[in-house]
């Protein structure tokens, strides 16, 4: 997906991708890794794929490590254009008066139940449900898949229509 005007380097065995603009991307197993050896990343985003396979733990200590990276920097074009669109400066940090870079930390998931770490902390109607945090689900769309691999995930159960077709949550409605 990434252009490759965009990439200065990419190592797949090492999971290293270094952008031209100075960015690293990890590409990291999180099942061969625990809280300890993720301690000492500083980074500004992250993104879990299937992270109903990731310890609760793994995701708490990636959580507290984004926004730490101080090297980051907002480019120029971004300030002016977000000056002309709001008519307001770029927020700032606090402490250092640099403009404040986003952060982002995105998971990727479908729990299977409603005690799941992640269905706890994100879905609607947890009552744990962390209301800072953003949450879509979404359905296949038929118009992107073969009609009759749709026809066949429609023809399955009504539990597996949920999960996998419609993207429910947790325990399907009966």
């Amino acid at each position: 997906i990434c252009p490759e005007s965009f990439i200065y380097s990419h190592d797949v065995q090492g999971g290293v991708t270094t952008l031209k603009n100075g960015s690293t991307v990890l590409w990291k197993h999180l099942d061969e890794f625990d809280e300890k050896s993720l301690r000492g990343l500083e980074i500004n985003s992250a993104l879990i794929d299937q992270a109903e396979e990731s310890k609760e733990a793994i995701f708490l200590v990636l959580d507290s490590r984004i926004g730490r990276w101080d090297q980051a920097e907002v480019p120029e074009h971004l300030l002016r254009a977000h000056k002309e669109a709001t008519g307001k400066d770029w927020p700032r940090n606090e402490k250092t008066g640099k403009p404040r870079v986003h952060n982002f930390f995105d998971i990727l998931v479908n729990p299977d139940d409603v005690f799941h770490w992640v269905y706890r902390r994100f879905h609607p109607e947890s009552l744990e449900r962390n209301p800072d945090y953003f949450f879509i689900e979404a359905e296949t769309d038929p118009s992107m898949n073969d009609p009759n691999t749709i026809k066949e995930m429609l023809n399955r159960d009504e539990e597996w229509v949920n999960k996998y077709f419609r993207g429910k949550w947790g325990a399907s409605p009966a």
